[in-house]
């Protein structure tokens, strides 16, 4: 990548574990000397470079391309690779239904696994064209993969999901504050109640939130209760967070915004 040049960019140069995020220039830059720019001449480091234009940006070894001026936050919510890894690690011959999927990072992975057919379901039409872009800049079989604009709690409601092996739910954050975590937390036992409801025997349930707002004990007490209320055993097989490169200061305890389930639904 050193060769490369960049433009309209923003790049995530993480140190030690220590992120800053560093605005470039409205100008095409040596990747090399915009580091030397950011006062990085002499430390050791990793980046990640999220391109706001028709750049390609690597997560892990997928490509993706993503509009950063029209998008969320600046990128491709890499705080998810090693999820998605977990997922691809289940998919292979699976049909698979990804829920608030905006770019598709989890169908992509989902699809180079070996999924045998994957939905990716967003109510924003211009998240799912960059999503049916990125499939193709994969090389992936469009045949496999079928964009759904629709609400999410809407789709959820139907009959549809008992034909699906696994379901993956990453919703926005319900919860920015605490004075919004009773809203929050009815929201996801709604959605996941509806997923519960509908799913088939057998079939896994990957489940997210990123609100700070909401801990760990208390995402998983609201999964007890969908489940409860939805009459469905379900076990955990794995508790997800966030990688090593979004660490947790000890005193602060919201920096671990990040929790999931993998839940099997029987």
């Amino acid at each position: 990548m050193t060769n490369q040049y960049i433009s309209y960019t923003l790049v995530d140069i993480t140190n030690n574990l220590n992120t800053k995020n560093i605005a470039a220039y409205n100008q095409k830059q040596n990747l090399n000397t915009f580091i030397q720019l950011a006062g990085l001449r002499s430390q050791p480091i990793s980046f990640i470079v999220t391109c706001l234009k028709a750049q390609d940006l690597a997560d892990y070894r997928f490509g993706s391309s993503y509009s950063g001026q029209h998008g969320q936050k600046t990128g491709f919510f890499l705080d998810q690779r090693e999820n998605r890894a977990l997922l691809a690690a289940h998919a292979k011959d699976k049909k698979i239904l990804n829920v608030f999927s905006y770019t598709g990072g989890f169908s992509i992975s989902a699809l180079v696994a070996g999924a045998t057919e994957v939905h990716s379901l967003d109510s924003s039409a211009r998240a799912l064209e960059v999503c049916e872009q990125n499939v193709a800049l994969n090389g992936l079989d469009p045949k496999k993969h079928q964009c759904i604009q629709s609400d999410a709690l809407e789709y959820l409601k139907s009959d549809e999901l008992s034909h699906y092996d696994i379901v993956v739910l990453d919703p926005p954050a319900f919860a920015k504050r605490a004075s919004a975590r009773h809203a929050a937390v009815q929201g996801y036992k709604r959605i996941n109640l509806r997923a519960l409801q509908s799913m088939k025997p057998g079939s896994l349930l990957f489940t997210f939130s990123c609100s700070q707002a909401v801990d760990d004990a208390l995402f998983t007490n609201t999964l007890v209760a969908a489940a409860i209320q939805a009459g469905r055993n379900v076990r955990i097989l794995h508790r997800l967070h966030q990688p090593p490169d979004h660490p947790v200061n000890v005193f602060h305890p919201e920096g671990s915004y990040l929790k999931g389930l993998v839940l099997r639904v029987d």
